[in-house]
């Protein structure tokens, strides 16, 4: 089984298995993306780092990982200030 279809069904299972703490974003744009981060993580969310099969693939995280973040009130990629002062 290639690697995308081996995330695909893992994602599937865990997909079903959600309990309290959201995992999965439903987003009309890119659809079921995995949350690998909200930020701010000590209050309410206002931008999440998503992943899903489509994404860039980095083999650092092992993931398909969206390269900018969402902003949950907009709907709109931004750029991460720390990826930015990377670049730099």
């Amino acid at each position: 089984m290639d690697k995308t279809k081996q995330i695909l069904n893992k994602w599937k299972k865990d997909f079903n298995e959600i309990d309290t703490k959201p995992s999965f974003f439903i987003s009309d744009t890119y659809g079921i993306c995995k949350i690998i981060k909200a930020i701010p993580s000590n209050s309410k969310a206002s931008f999440f780092e998503l992943a899903r099969p489509g994404f860039p693939y980095t083999d650092e995280a092992r993931d398909f990982i969206l390269p900018k973040l969402y902003e949950i009130r907009t709907g709109k990629l931004k750029s991460s200030l720390q990826k930015f002062k990377k670049r730099k």
